[in-house]
């Protein structure tokens, strides 16, 4: 049986292959903190691989304070910032390793070009 590999030849790790294909589907986010709610599209992560993607908006919130966190497996292992946008400006979010999602502006936030790796 050939071996899988990347495009560039490498081959998988055993740990890369039992990654492949791994999707958790769309999970909706229904928690939120510092008075930070649902926007116009609902917010949700899922993960495929080791890929952790949001979608949605989030608004209404304090701005620099946490929005909603990720539970454990969905968190980046160091502290990202993130470019995003609200309806009327460009906007970031910071993630940290405990998972807490902070918007900077308290607008309607995207959260649609939002992704990064867990491992």
């Amino acid at each position: 049986m050939p071996s899988v590999t990347f495009l560039d030849g490498t081959p998988l790790t055993a740990a890369q292959m039992n990654q492949v294909g791994q999707d958790s589907d769309w999970i909706t986010i229904s928690s939120f903190s510092n008075s930070w709610s649902a926007g116009t599209v609902t917010p949700a992560y899922r993960k495929v691989g080791n890929m952790v993607r949001l979608r949605g908006r989030v608004t209404g919130g304090t701005a620099g304070l946490t929005a909603f966190a990720l539970p454990s497996g969905y968190r980046p292992l160091t502290t990202l910032t993130l470019a995003t946008s609200t309806v009327a400006a460009t906007n970031s979010v910071q993630i940290d390793t405990s998972g807490n999602v902070q918007p900077t502006a308290s607008a309607n936030t995207s959260l649609d070009s939002i992704s990064f790796y867990v491992d």
